[in-house]
């Protein structure tokens, strides 16, 4: 909450640079468990609206972080993200990291494809251009088709490998 309310401070000012450089902003909301969340009109906006959040928010908030999910550019606390979640969790249950996979296909999921957590990971081919490119640097699969169809390849991948149990 302390990280929003400093958030809820700067919202209209970045609403203003977005709209300055020509920026369409069909909505906003900001969040009391996650972040500040500005709605562009496409992805390719979001893309060089996350860049410029990027550059100004990072300097006016020391803490926080931007990222973008398609065409959502959110503003939230530096430790907020899904690799640690998932290595908490995976902690928690007991699985080494290399037990864990992974699938995502927008840069909210970055974080769980870091090397630091070492989890096995996946993205359909729909996935985000930069979140594809991370998968095949760290030896992951890219799924053939989109959403549902593109996880089950990766499924499917991984247990040709012999990676996955067979059910």
């Amino acid at each position: 909450m302390a990280l929003n309310r400093i958030l809820l401070r700067y919202a209209s000012a970045w609403m203003e640079m977005f709209e300055k450089h020509g920026f369409s902003l069909p909505g906003w909301k900001i969040s009391h468990d996650y972040s500040l969340e500005f709605t562009l009109r496409d992805e390719s906006e979001a893309r060089e609206a996350e860049l410029l959040l990027r550059e100004t928010a990072v300097r006016a908030v020391p803490g926080c972080r931007v990222q973008r999910n398609c065409r959502l550019v959110s503003v939230l606390d530096q430790h907020c993200n899904k690799g640690r979640l998932v290595s908490e969790a995976a902690a928690y249950f007991g699985f080494a990291p290399y037990e864990v996979l992974v699938i995502g296909d927008s840069q909210n999921d970055a974080s769980m494809f870091d090397s630091v957590y070492g989890f096995l990971c996946g993205t359909p081919e729909n996935g985000d251009p930069a979140i594809k490119e991370t998968v095949l640097v760290r030896g992951g699969a890219i799924g053939k088709g989109t959403a549902y169809d593109g996880v089950l390849d990766i499924f499917r991948q991984y247990k040709k490998q012999g990676l996955m149990l067979p059910y």
